[in-house]
């Protein structure tokens, strides 16, 4: 598919990026949900014990119940806080990271598709000069100036340049296939 041919999402909109992005704000979100509940929930609880001293002793029997109202200070909810900030911390973080990384991946991917297109330019003139050394060969045998030997051999070296010529060119369909995957491009 060539470049014409396709697409690019911008930067900002690609998956890998929308979906760090999101993890961010879904942390940043739950952070605020922290700082706005000052204090944990109130429990209340139950509990049966039995229990005595000895064998011989009778059984203690004992049923209680247990309020827990937490007051809204900052102390009781710093470690929710600390814990929401450092989750927030580490994902911004990550994604500055993925964002670091696309983006050389995108430069390296250019640097394969520049380094294809100028193979192939290469390839193409070698090609142009082992198909003139073929015809010249061939015209050389044809007037009995040159053997069979360097006739079979100009023959090879034109044939080992169109091969040439045409694992390049799908090097670089290759380099430029893979530089639209790391864009994100669609096929139009």
């Amino acid at each position: 598919m060539k470049q014409s041919q396709v697409k690019h999402l911008p930067h900002e909109k690609h998956p890998h990026i929308v979906a760090s992005k999101a993890r961010v704000t879904a942390a940043q979100a739950a952070r605020s949900d922290v700082r706005k509940q000052r204090r944990d929930n109130s429990t209340l609880s139950f509990y049966a014990k039995r229990d005595r001293g000895a064998d011989v002793d009778p059984y203690n029997n004992a049923l209680g119940v247990g309020v827990s109202i937490p007051f809204g200070t900052k102390t009781s909810s710093a470690p929710r806080l600390a814990e929401a900030n450092a989750e927030v911390v580490v994902l911004i973080a990550e994604e500055e990271k993925r964002e670091r990384e696309h983006s050389l991946e995108i430069s390296q991917a250019k640097l394969r598709v520049s380094h294809a297109q100028k193979t192939l330019v290469l390839a193409k003139q070698q090609n142009s000069l082992a198909q003139r050394r073929w015809k010249l060969s061939r015209r050389a045998f044809d007037l009995g100036e040159s053997n069979l030997f360097e006739l079979i051999r100009a023959r090879e070296r034109a044939d080992i340049q169109a091969r040439t010529i045409k694992r390049n060119q799908l090097e670089l369909s290759l380099s430029q296939a893979r530089l639209n995957h790391i864009l994100g491009a669609m096929p139009l």
